[in-house]
């Protein structure tokens, strides 16, 4: 099977203007250049390009090949700079559209731009949730695990219950959310100590859930429920051992 290396590039986005501003004449106004602004016809878009950007980015330089020798003072820079850079695209995201109906998909909503924050924030540092012992952060992991538990709950709030059609891109979403939190509480006795029997039950008991309803409508989605379930129960007894005995 051929594929594509995934290689960042630099090219200069298009402006933030309307199109109907641009004529063969030239421009009828200037772009928006600030935050505060009213979107333009291209606002969004463009702040999905610098999403992508981003996770091209992180992907050259984290976890591509060619920088795989590079120390860990340099990786710990540029995931500070990776982290500022995402947290600097959630709060300029373009302000939502104003609908007259029932949204179609959650596309340009404020679920939308938090789900993809999340997603990044476990892409960024997946390459340093994976040791294991002194060699862990855990805070790092406890901002893994806070985002990968949004993602599981605002996914259910979202699609349980609705006409929403699933994609197997939302399905690897999923999966991977409630497996990246269910490493975090393998992980982290300290995250295990800071968070409610009832707070990890909620998180497990919708991804679960999200996954079930996936599998029924795709049978090829169920061994991603039935592997799913099956790390949820362990994890649960252990948790409940641990409790019992503390």
């Amino acid at each position: 099977m051929l594929g594509f290396r995934i290689v960042p590039l630099t090219i200069k986005l298009p402006m933030d203007i309307d199109d109907a501003n641009v004529t063969e004449a030239g421009l009828l106004a200037g772009p928006r250049d600030s935050t505060s602004d009213l979107c333009t016809t291209t606002s969004i878009a463009l702040h999905v390009f610098r999403l992508r950007q981003i996770w091209t980015r992180i992907h050259g330089t984290l976890y591509s090949n060619v920088n795989g020798d590079m120390d860990k003072t340099a990786r710990d820079h540029e995931i500070t700079t990776f982290r500022a850079e995402i947290d600097d695209w959630l709060a300029s995201a373009p302000p939502i559209p104003i609908r007259t109906g029932p949204a179609l998909s959650i596309f340009a909503t404020q679920d939308w731009y938090d789900l993809n924050y999340n997603e990044t924030i476990i892409m960024l540092y997946r390459c340093q949730v994976t040791g294991c012992g002194d060699d862990m952060d855990h805070e790092i992991l406890l901002q893994c695990a806070r985002a990968a538990g949004s993602i599981c709950l605002v996914y259910r709030r979202l699609y349980i219950g609705k006409t929403v059609n699933y994609t197997w891109s939302t399905l690897h979403v999923i999966f991977s959310a409630g497996l990246t939190y269910l490493h975090c509480l393998w992980t982290s006795d300290k995250l295990r100590q800071e968070t409610s029997i009832g707070e990890t039950s909620s998180i497990l008991t919708s991804c679960t859930m999200l996954l079930v309803v996936i599998a029924e409508r795709w049978k090829k989605a169920a061994p991603y429920r039935d592997i799913f379930e099956a790390f949820c129960n362990r994890t649960t007894s252990m948790m409940a051992t641990e409790a019992a005995n503390n």
